[in-house]
């Protein structure tokens, strides 16, 4: 076995239309432990093979025939809210990432990535977080964004995301900030007003699209 593991094995969907790509990433996955519990080769034999995996963390492709990957993972998680999906694709503009986050997913990945940091980013989005390669990252937002200097929230409130972001809960915010969990529960209740949004992940989501916050 090679490279990092997760502490436990993960389910994964494949979706992509390029049946060596498929191959390769079977092996790197397996090689680490997790099971590959089905492959599609596009968007609507995903959808179906999602559904029937709802456990799956399913990695996909974007472009591809009959369905492509933007419309497949809105479709996946309109139809079952508790499927993860991680985007998986040769697409680095930030548009394209805007699009899969707003489709529902929790993931975003460059085929430029090491086979390392994929791995990670499964296992992060299986674990519930938001997770984007580092060199989406690091992308600039774009003109209609949010700038930082008139972001909505305020230096608290956007510390507190930036922790979120991190993976942490109220608890180890409260003890990083040396406040209550109360006040970090007041201070996300304010992010979910001001973002428009009604839980911790979907505000996350808003916020990396807005170019509040970046995952380290």
């Amino acid at each position: 076995m090679t490279g990092s593991t997760s502490p436990h094995p993960i389910d994964i969907v494949l979706v992509d239309d390029h049946a060596i790509l498929r191959t390769a990433l079977r092996r790197i996955l397996e090689d680490r432990g997790h099971r590959v519990v089905g492959e599609a080769s596009n968007g609507k034999e995903a959808v179906g093979l999602s559904l029937r995996n709802p456990t799956a963390v399913v990695v996909m492709d974007v472009s591809m025939p009959v369905m492509d990957g933007i419309e497949a993972t809105r479709s996946i998680v309109d139809a079952d809210s508790r499927i993860k999906v991680l985007v998986l694709t040769m697409h680095s503009e930030r548009r394209v990432m805007d699009d899969a986050l707003r489709a529902g997913a929790r993931g975003y990945c460059t085929k430029s990535s090491s086979a390392d940091e994929l791995v990670s980013l499964i296992g992060r989005v299986e674990a519930g977080d938001v997770a984007i390669s580092a060199d989406m990252t690091s992308h600039e937002v774009r003109n209609d964004d949010i700038d930082r200097r008139t972001s909505p929230l305020s230096e608290r409130e956007t510390e507190v995301i930036a922790l979120v972001a991190r993976g942490l809960d109220n608890d180890e915010i409260a003890q990083i900030l040396f406040i209550s969990a109360r006040t970090v529960k007041n201070h996300l209740a304010a992010i979910y007003s001001k973002l428009d949004v009604d839980d911790k992940t979907k505000a996350l989501i808003r916020a990396l699209r807005l170019g509040l916050v970046e995952i380290e």
